[in-house]
């Protein structure tokens, strides 16, 4: 099963990309052929974000949600 959540914490703005693209990528490669969700990246500040598969994101789908 792929983990829950990844916990993303950058000090520097030019390595949130190459972070989150990680993450994604991660995830994606853990999920199993039928995996009927989608990816949900979550800002909680501007330096911390959770990367997680969601039942409310379409498979094959990657949606953004801001919490601050």
């Amino acid at each position: 099963m792929p983990p829950q959540a990844i916990t993303i914490s950058v000090t520097e703005n030019a390595a949130l990309e190459t972070e989150l693209d990680t993450a994604v990528a991660s995830l994606v490669s853990q999920r199993a052929p039928d995996w009927r969700q989608g990816i949900l990246v979550t800002s909680h500040s501007p330096a911390t974000y959770t990367v997680q598969f969601s039942p409310d994101v379409p498979s094959g789908e990657i949606h953004e949600l801001r919490c601050w």
